[in-house]
C-alpha cells in the first residue's frame, strides 16, 4: 500500500508528512519509492519500494516484538518493565513475552533474548530502576522461565528442536531452571503435543493464563524455600 501511495501521489508532499507522524518505517518506503521513481522511472520505483517493503517484513520477522514483563502491585496485570516504571520483577523468576510465531527465521533471536534476560536477571533493579517484588530477595536464585505465549501463533519443528534443547540446558543447571508456558493458543498446543514438547516441558508447566503460571512459580518457590529451612 505504501508503494502504491508513493507512486499514484508523487507530489503530494502532505502523504509523506502524514506518514511520518503515523509510521517512520512507512515513511521512509515512502520515500525510498519516491526517489526511485524520480530518478529511475515507474518501473524502478515499483521494485525498489517492493523491495524496500520486503526486506522490512524480512527484518520484523526475524526480530519480532518481545518484552520482559512484571507485576503491577497488587494486581494480577502484567507489563512491559521499560514502559512501566512500577512493574515489579519477581524473585526466581524471568516474564519474557514474545510476539510473533516462533519459526526458523526468529528461533535464535528468541534465544538470544532470553539469554539477554537470564545473564541480566540480577542486575534487573540496577539496570531498569525496577523494584524488586521483595526487598529480601534480591539475590534470590534463578529457578523460573515464564514465556508468554499469548502472541505465539505457530511454531515450526526447527523452533521445536531449539524449544527443547533449551528445556533440557535448563534443567542440568544448578539450581535448575524450568520452564512455563503460559496462554498457549490451539495451533501452538497442538505443536507442542505432536512433537513431545508437552511431555519435555511437563503438563504441570502449562498454564490458560499468565497469571496462573507466575501464581503456581512463586507457590513452588516459597515451598521449596520453606523446605530448605526446615533441612537445617
Amino acid at each position: 500500500a505504501v508503494v502504491i501511495l508513493a507512486l499514484k501521489n508523487l507530489l503530494a508532499f502532505s502523504e509523506g508528512k502524514e506518514l511520518w507522524s503515523l509510521s517512520r518505517h512507512d515513511f521512509w518506503i515512502w520515500m525510498i519509492t519516491f526517489v526511485s521513481t524520480v530518478s529511475g522511472g515507474v518501473q524502478v520505483g515499483l521494485i525498489t519500494g517492493m523491495t524496500a517493503s520486503m526486506l522490512w517484513l524480512l527484518r520484523q520477522t526475524s526480530n519480532p516484538w518481545w518484552a520482559h514483563l512484571g507485576r503491577l502491585p497488587g494486581t494480577r496485570i502484567y507489563r512491559n518493565v521499560r514502559r512501566y516504571n512500577s512493574a515489579e520483577v519477581l524473585p526466581g523468576i524471568i516474564v519474557m513475552r514474545f510476539d510473533a510465531p516462533l519459526h526458523f527465521a526468529n528461533k535464535d533471536f528468541f534465544q538470544t533474548v532470553l539469554k539477554r534476560l537470564e545473564g541480566t536477571y540480577f542486575q534487573a533493579q540496577a539496570k531498569h530502576g525496577i523494584p524488586m517484588a521483595s526487598g529480601d530477595n534480591l539475590t534470590a536464585p534463578h529457578e523460573y522461565n515464564i514465556i508468554d505465549c499469548s502472541g505465539i501463533t505457530s511454531i515450526d519443528s526447527s523452533a521445536m528442536n531449539l524449544l527443547r534443547e533449551m528445556v533440557t540446558d535448563r534443567k542440568k543447571r544448578s539450581p535448575p531452571v524450568q520452564f512455563i508456558l503460559c496462554s498457549c493458543k490451539g495451533p501452538l498446543r497442538t505443536g507442542l503435543r505432536r512433537s513431545g514438547l508437552t511431555e519435555t516441558i511437563g503438563e504441570e508447566n502449562m498454564f490458560v493464563s499468565l497469571h496462573q503460571g507466575v501464581s503456581a512459580a512463586e507457590l513452588r518457590i516459597g515451598a521449596n524455600t520453606v523446605a530448605s529451612q526446615l533441612a537445617f
